[in-house]
């Protein structure tokens, strides 16, 4: 599986679509997720899920997310242009990348070549990564927020890390995994869960977007517990650049 992997990035398979992100008060579009696949000549958009781990463990993910910052930050600097300057893009970094001596330069190039603010790009970091690199992040957190991107804390809810150490980090934005909205609907644990998380990121001043939304009975419930922003395939799936932009310019 490995060579394959090096096959499909030497042929530029991995594409990354995007995912609209909308204000839960007014349904306003604030901006994309991108989210990577694997354009597979027999299998078709293959999920991060299935090849995540072999870019991991060859070595790709940092050429291939460096691709992917470039590719977002140009994306989000055509739909501003199309007159929405307020437009964000967000972006999931993997401990590889941040580990990698290039990743703030890698970051800037992509802002600078777009010419697009940076508070235009949000830097994505997972429970799991925040956990696991933690003494890197403590050095490159400093460098993000003199940049001006944003950061959020991406899958809330899949790991014990206590929300009061990561509501210490300079964040702007919890989001809450699938796995919680899914069961918010008629699950009184994940009901409770996130009704606390809500709590403490309110007197920490840090908005809750919810992931996954697939149900109008979980953007009910959301939308009663205060959250700021939402996403999911009950609001739009995700699609490659092309659709979104084919939209704006036919």
């Amino acid at each position: 599986m490995i060579r394959a992997v090096y096959q499909a990035y030497r042929n530029a398979e991995f594409v990354v679509y995007y995912q609209p992100v909308f204000d839960m008060e007014d349904r306003k579009l604030v901006g994309f997720e991108a989210l990577l696949r694997w354009q597979h000549e027999k299998h078709g958009a293959l999920h991060p899920t299935d090849f995540l781990g072999l870019l991991e463990d060859s070595g790709l993910i940092v050429p291939v997310g460096e691709k992917v910052l470039q590719d977002a930050c140009q994306f989000v600097r055509e739909m501003q242009d199309s007159g929405d300057t307020g437009l964000r893009v967000c972006v999931n970094v993997s401990g590889r990348q941040l580990e990698d001596g290039g990743f703030i330069l890698a970051m800037l190039d992509a802002i600078y070549d777009a010419n697009i603010a940076p508070s235009s790009l949000q830097i994505e970091l997972s429970e799991q990564v925040l956990k696991n690199h933690a003494g890197t992040l403590s050095r490159l957190f400093p460098e993000m927020c003199n940049a001006g991107v944003r950061v959020a804390i991406d899958h809330f809810g899949v790991t014990d890390l206590p929300l009061e150490a990561l509501l210490r980090l300079p964040v702007s934005l919890l989001k809450i995994d699938q796995s919680l909205v899914k069961g918010v609907a008629d699950d009184a644990v994940a009901q409770a869960t996130m009704s606390g998380a809500m709590q403490l990121a309110r007197r920490a001043g840090v908005d809750v977007a919810a992931v996954g939304v697939e149900a109008d009975a979980q953007l009910g419930v959301l939308n009663s517990m205060g959250f700021k922003e939402a996403q999911g395939r009950l609001l739009a799936p995700p699609r490659p650049a092309s659709s979104f932009l084919d939209a704006l310019f036919s």
